[in-house]
């Protein structure tokens, strides 16, 4: 079985490690030479450093909400977005 066809097989069973699949994913980008693949696995398995320019799909909004308290009520509830 070639490891292209493994790491297919891989993606789609169920309960399948994601850390070995991304290992299999290095390999082949090693064996065929693309450093773009190499990058990309390499910073999705270890994070993405400061500066890398990040995928749309790593990018999420997030709403939050504070509540401050102070002497003599002058706390307040504040929404923020």
């Amino acid at each position: 079985m070639s490891l292209l066809h493994q790491i297919q097989e891989s993606v789609v069973q169920e309960g399948t490690d994601l850390g070995s699949v991304l290992l299999k994913l290095r390999l082949l980008a090693a064996r065929l030479g693309s450093e773009i693949l190499e990058v990309w696995v390499k910073h999705e398995s270890e994070g993405y450093p400061k500066d890398a320019e990040l995928p749309d799909y790593r990018i999420i909004g997030v709403s939050y909400r504070g509540t401050f308290s102070g002497p003599f009520g002058s706390g307040g509830n504040h929404p923020r977005k």
